[in-house]
């Protein structure tokens, strides 16, 4: 699935 990678590209520069 690719929504963990969707999560993380939207999480990694929130938490930037």
């Amino acid at each position: 699935m690719g929504a963990a990678s969707l999560l993380l590209v939207v999480t990694y520069p929130l938490v930037k």
